[in-house]
C-alpha cells in the first residue's frame, strides 16, 4: 500500500519551485527561444510516450519510453523522478536510441512498500534490471546521473552481460575512498526536509551562466510537465522513498560499499562526465572512476556544476549520442 506522500517534501515542492521558475524565466526572456525551439523540433523529432506502469521486482514501476534503434535505460539521481530529466537532453538522445526512463522506488510514479532499512544501490541496481526484463530489453546501454550513476555502475558490475555502454554523469565509485564535498554542503545534503530552491543552488554555480541554466531547464521541465499531460505525482516522493534513497548513499559510502574494487574488471567502454564546479560530487570522484577503468573516456564541463547535463544539455546530449554510436 502506498504510503501518504510529505506535502512538505524537498521533491513534493519542486513543481511549485519549478513553476515560480517559469515566471522568472520569462521574466528575464530565457525561456520563450527555449520553448520554441523545443515546439518546432517536437514536430518532427521522436518523443517520449506517455507514462505507463510495469510489475518488477516487487513493485509498480512508471516509465517512460520512445524511440528506436538500441535500448538507452536513463537512470535518474537522488531525490529526483524522470519527469525531472531535461527534455532538452532527452532529444539528442532520442533520434538514435530507443529510450528508456523511469522512477526508481518510492519515487515520482512508482511506488514503495518496502522497509526504507533495505533499500541500497544494489537492490536499485537490481530494480533497473527487472524493470528491463519487464520490458523484454535484453541488453542495453546505460546512463546514470548522481546516485543513479551509482546504480549504472552497480548494474554493470552485477550483470555485465547485458550492459553495452556505459554514461557516466557526476557521480561516484562509493566505498571509503570517496571523496566527501565540504562539510557546509553534507550538512546541508542531510537535511531530510532539503527545500528545492537550495537543493538547485547547490547543483548549478552561482555565476551568470549556472543562474541562467537553472531557469532555462526548469522552464523545460514545466513545459514538459504541461504539455505531456504528466500525472500530478511526477515530482512527489513517498517517505520511505526519500529514507531509502537516504540509508542507500550511507551505505554506498561505508567501508564496505561501491564498487571501486569491481571497476578494474569490467570491459565496457565508459563515458564519464561531470561538471569542473561541482559541489556535490567533487570532481576527484569522478576522476578516480576514469583511472580504475580499462576503457575511459572523460568530458569536463568548464563552468558547470552538478546539474551539468541540464545546463549544457544539447552538447552532453551529442557527446553521448558520440559516444554510443
Amino acid at each position: 500500500m502506498r504510503q501518504v506522500r510529505k506535502v512538505g517534501s524537498m521533491a513534493a515542492r519542486t513543481v511549485i519551485v519549478l513553476a515560480s521558475a517559469v515566471g522568472i524565466a520569462l521574466l528575464l526572456g530565457v525561456a520563450g527561444p527555449a520553448a520554441a525551439a523545443a515546439g518546432a523540433a517536437g514536430a518532427t523529432a521522436p518523443s517520449l510516450g506517455p507514462v505507463k506502469h510495469v510489475k518488477a521486482d516487487g513493485l509498480k514501476f512508471g516509465y517512460r519510453i520512445g524511440g528506436s534503434g538500441p535500448p538507452l535505460i536513463m537512470v535518474m539521481g537522488r531525490s529526483g523522478t524522470m519527469a525531472e530529466w531535461d527534455p532538452q537532453l532527452i532529444t539528442q538522445l532520442i533520434r538514435n536510441h530507443r529510450v528508456v526512463i523511469f522512477d526508481n522506488r518510492g519515487m515520482g510514479t512508482t511506488s514503495d512498500g518496502y522497509s526504507a532499512r533495505k533499500v541500497t544501490v544494489r537492490l536499485m541496481a537490481t530494480d533497473t534490471l527487472a524493470l528491463a526484463t519487464a520490458l523484454h530489453i535484453k541488453r542495453f546501454d546505460i546512463l546514470g546521473w548522481s546516485m543513479g550513476g551509482e546504480i549504472s555502475q552497480r548494474v554493470t558490475v552485477d550483470a555485465p552481460k547485458r550492459v553495452l555502454k556505459v554514461v557516466l554523469c557526476a557521480t561516484s565509485a562509493g566505498g571509503p575512498t570517496e571523496q566527501l564535498p565540504s562539510k557546509t554542503v553534507q550538512k546541508i545534503m542531510s537535511e531530510p526536509n532539503l527545500p528545492a530552491p537550495l537543493l538547485l543552488g547547490l547543483s548549478f554555480p552561482p555565476t551568470s551562466a549556472g543562474i541562467k541554466g537553472e531557469f532555462q531547464y526548469t522552464a523545460r521541465v514545466v513545459a514538459q510537465y504541461v504539455q505531456d499531460h504528466l500525472p500530478k505525482d511526477s515530482f512527489s516522493a513517498s517517505t520511505a522513498g526519500s529514507a531509502g534513497q537516504a540509508h542507500a548513499r550511507k551505505v554506498w559510502t561505508s567501508a564496505s560499499g561501491g564498487v571501486y574494487n569491481h571497476l578494474p574488471k569490467l570491459n565496457q567502454h565508459v563515458l564519464i562526465m561531470w561538471g569542473n564546479l561541482d559541489v556535490i560530487d567533487p570532481p576527484a570522484n569522478d576522476r578516480t572512476i576514469a583511472k580504475r577503468l580499462k576503457h575511459a573516456t572523460t568530458k569536463v564541463f568548464s563552468g558547470s556544476g552538478h546539474a551539468f547535463l541540464f545546463q549544457d544539455a544539447v552538447q552532453v546530449g551529442q557527446t553521448a549520442d558520440a559516444f554510443l554510436g
